[in-house]
């Protein structure tokens, strides 16, 4: 295309007969070992365009047929010139291909494949069974350079030479087998650009996933099989775990509703559940609903249930979630041992599903009931807090300690069990006595008794304490109108970091704050140099503000 533009009298040469312009390709030819890169440049673009347009029949000249063989860049620039259409050059890629010499044989594919790079492709190429068989032959050649030997395969695949293909596959396992690097990464590329056609070699690059030098190698031709892999694969109880986790992943990426057994029978159940979450997160829903339908199938439902773990987040997962609900929790109560690992799969539960966990309050191990309580957190249900009322009498104290931060979040607005969570103060250790007071304060009441725990928090010696109190004040409701004027106080402590939590909070609470400008006004713009607390109580300003209007 640009070669005309550039070049005003390729016009005229074009309109030539083959037999007049081989002079000129002759000359080009020669340009091509000059020393100016430029003009060596401008030969190969002018070839290029002659040999796309020309039948080039006068190419069977012995001065330019005895160039091939040579070292130099001249047979690149024939080559060039080889690479327009016709039948004509049916003999003579015949003719290289049979050539004793190895170096010219390997070379033939390389002319052979400017055809496809000028996007002209003759018809003989895709068709014609005598240049096919001769390709055959010449990969079937020992050659000793694999780069030429999978130079041919990619001509092979370029125009879908079934029959070279056949001959040619073995050659590129053999390579793939040789654990030499200058075979098996090259044999790997070209296996990739053949796709499903060369899934025969599965064997062979599975057992590359275990070698750190080609294992990317090895699977990025595996997915370039599609759905031709799966029916190739070796019988899983001879992987090793690397070779699993690379095959889940690869077979994750295309999966199916069908494919999911599968998938189920590579997945490690001890695997972290982060690179469960990599692998599968990415699956459709109807993969999502048939990993969900295997828990019910004993041979598949450890692998179910940590696929199901891992992958709570992932929103093809959410319409599936409920229905494994009910699962979970028989797995959890037949070995409670697990209850840590699918606590994910309790934790994201939406809130339909709470009725199903609330049971688990009642369980004979603590750990069950902990994290049973932790999950409701996020998904608070009135229909548990009859059960985590009596769990704040639970032995363990660390049970106890989940059932108030559940029973703060389930029972807002109640004041009755604001005082239920403050009478098990009293339980607990000072240093954790904030969490009590955090769970009474998530109730959002103001408790006359909960105002007083807060004040005599925010006038003790521990200022680490006092700090993680004043987080704990909500940002609505009477207790935090109750709460501004310990806030305000809290301003003048001597510890930034009790400061920057009660600036903080004043500014959470909004208009409700209002009463406390005058004191961040006082941090915002203080005389002389600049403190430390400026930019943190302009912000707090502005919020304060700004929800009033």
């Amino acid at each position: 295309g640009g070669g005309a533009e550039r070049f005003p009298a390729l016009r005229v040469l074009l309109q030539r007969k083959p037999e007049e312009v081989l002079p000129l390709v002759e000359q080009l030819v020669e340009l091509r070992c000059n020393a100016d890169p430029a003009r060596r440049a401008d030969a190969e673009q002018v070839l290029r365009v002659i040999g796309c347009a020309h039948d080039a029949t006068a190419i069977h000249s012995p001065k330019l047929l005895r160039l091939l063989p040579q070292e130099d860049r001249r047979r690149e620039a024939l080559a060039a010139a080889l690479g327009g259409a016709g039948d004509s050059k049916r003999d003579l890629f015949a003719w290289m291909l049979r050539h004793p010499d190895a170096k010219l044989r390997g070379y033939a594919a390389l002319a052979y494949g400017f055809p496809q790079r000028s996007r002209v492709e003759p018809a003989w190429q895709e068709s014609d069974p005598t240049l096919a068989e001769q390709l055959a032959a010449a990969v079937r050649t020992d050659d000793p350079e694999a780069k030429r030997r999978v130079e041919l395969a990619r001509r092979v695949c370029a125009f879908e030479l079934r029959g070279a293909l056949d001959r040619l596959l073995p050659r590129l396992r053999a390579d793939l087998a040789s654990g030499v690097m200058s075979r098996v990464v090259p044999a790997t590329h070209r296996i990739r650009r053949m796709g499903a056609p060369a899934a025969e070699a599965t064997p062979e690059l599975v057992r590359l996933l275990d070698n750190l030098r080609f294992a990317n190698a090895a699977e990025s031709a595996l997915r370039s099989f599609g759905a031709a892999l799966v029916p190739k694969l070796p019988k899983l109880d001879t992987l090793k775990p690397v070779q699993r986790r690379r095959l889940l992943a690869i077979l994750a990426a295309g999966a199916s509703a069908s494919t999911t057994p599968l998938l189920l029978e590579l997945l490690d159940p001890n695997a972290p559940l982060d690179d469960l979450g990599r692998a599968l997160g990415g699956v459709d829903g109807a993969v999502a609903q048939a990993v969900v339908e295997a828990l019910t199938d004993a041979k598949l439902r450890t692998a179910a249930l940590a696929a199901v773990a891992a992958c709570t987040h992932h929103p093809a997962w959410s319409t599936a979630l409920p229905r494994a609900i009910p699962h979970v929790v028989a797995a959890i109560r037949a070995d409670p041992s697990r209850v840590e690992r699918l606590f994910p799969v309790l934790l994201a539960a939406p809130r339909a599903s709470a009725a199903a966990r609330i049971g688990l309050l009642d369980h004979a191990a603590k750990e069950v009931r902990r994290h049973t309580a932790m999950s409701l957190l996020p998904h608070p249900h009135p229909d548990a807090v009859p059960k985590l009322r009596a769990g704040l009498a639970d032995p363990d104290l660390g049970v106890a300690a989940a059932c108030l931060d559940a029973l703060g979040a389930c029972g807002h607005g109640d004041a009755q069990i604001a005082k239920e969570i403050l009478a098990t103060v009293s339980r607990f250790p000072a240093e954790q006595h904030g969490m009590v007071l955090r769970a009474a304060a998530r109730v959002g009441v103001a408790e006359p008794k909960l105002v007083a725990l807060l004040e005599q928090e925010f006038l003790a010696d521990d200022r680490t304490r006092r700090a993680a109190v004043i987080s704990m004040v909500p940002v609505a409701g009477p207790l935090a109108t109750a709460l501004v004027p310990k806030l305000v106080g809290a301003l003048d402590d001597k510890d930034p970091r009790v400061v920057r939590m009660a600036i903080r909070q004043l500014g959470r609470l909004g208009p409700v704050a209002t009463p406390a400008l005058d004191a961040l006004q006082k941090l915002a713009s203080p005389p002389g140099k600049r403190g430390p607390h400026v930019t943190a109580a302009g912000w707090a300003i502005r919020q304060i503000r700004d929800s009033r209007r």
